[in-house]
């Protein structure tokens, strides 16, 4: 990848634009099922546990601007990206025509990225250790990934129950990871320790999704995907239903995709899993592939990506 542009410059033109602020989305929705789902440093928009830094809110904007560059986002997609994430409630409402100039003005649109049309990163399965720990099972097997083997918060080896605990993704105490607040993405970064760091994101569109995908991975960052299953949605990977009446949110690692962004690989840590999960779960695989239209599909408001 080129040399990332610095786009905080173009972040303070778009201050003078005297346009409303966008209203922060923050949501108090808790999963709730047999299995549960959810900082950064620096000035910028404090959601949860996270600061949603200028150089955070430049990754992601660097990513939606090569989408568009590239044509893999419409303008109507990326100014839906640009409208409902809590990302930018704190900044004047951004238009795409506002974003090509502020980049124009602080020294030229970058060249996007050429993605591969597939690219995988090795990862080992990591079956959790109990019904609430998908998240830190899922983050467990991110880390090492990406070859960390011990917190750099408290130098503690890299376990679930340390990333489960009060100093990474709060899970033991919360009895879960849910989407909100944070937590997953904090407990990432806190264990890391380094830029770029992980936040949460919804994407806004199917398109949007399959960007930050190739954005991340083409860095050799695995993300984390929250979905949601439920009456409506129907279940992934041979999950048993939920319970009638009942949501299940969980957290899988996201490893890979295919066909450009199409289809996407995911590692699931309630996957040959049956002596924690129980029998009902004997059909659930560890790695499971999907479509990037089925998974949007999974992304019930407010859910989504550790990006």
């Amino acid at each position: 990848m080129k040399p990332r542009m610095m786009l905080s410059i173009s972040l303070s033109l778009f201050l003078v634009s005297g346009l409303a602020v966008l209203p922060a989305a923050a949501s108090a929705d808790r999963d709730s099922s047999d299995v549960s789902g959810g900082g950064q440093t620096g000035g910028g928009l404090a959601l949860g546990p996270l600061t949603y830094t200028d150089d955070y809110r430049d990754r992601i904007l660097e990513t939606l601007l090569s989408g568009y560059a590239a044509g893999e986002l419409t303008e109507a997609e990326f100014q839906l990206e640009l409208d409902t994430s809590p990302v930018w409630a704190d900044v004047p409402r951004l238009t795409v025509a506002e974003a090509t100039k502020g980049l124009e003005e602080a020294g030229g649109l970058r060249s996007p990225p050429t993605y591969p049309a597939s690219k995988t990163i090795a990862m080992t399965h990591q079956g959790q250790i109990n019904t609430t720990f998908c998240g830190p099972a899922a983050g467990l097997m991110i880390l090492k990934s990406m070859g960390i083997s011990k917190s750099a918060k408290t130098q503690d080896a890299l376990t679930q129950q340390v990333l489960a605990n009060n100093d990474h993704m709060k899970t033991t105490k919360n009895g879960g990871t849910d989407w909100s607040p944070a937590n997953f993405a904090a407990g990432l970064n806190a264990a890391r320790g380094k830029t770029p760091q992980y936040g949460h994101v919804r994407p806004a569109s199917v398109s949007s999704l399959s960007n930050y995908v190739k954005a991340d991975i083409y860095q050799n960052m695995p993300l984390g995907a929250n979905l949601q299953e439920n009456a409506n949605t129907g279940v992934y990977n041979q999950h048993p239903k939920p319970a009638a009446g009942k949501q299940r949110g969980h957290w899988v690692a996201l490893y890979g995709y295919s066909s450009s962004g199409a289809t996407l690989s995911f590692d699931d840590p309630a996957g040959a899993n049956v002596a924690v999960m129980g029998s009902a779960w004997k059909d659930a695989a560890a790695k499971f592939s999907m479509t990037a239209t089925k998974t949007y599909t999974y992304m019930v408001a407010p859910h989504g990506l550790a990006y």
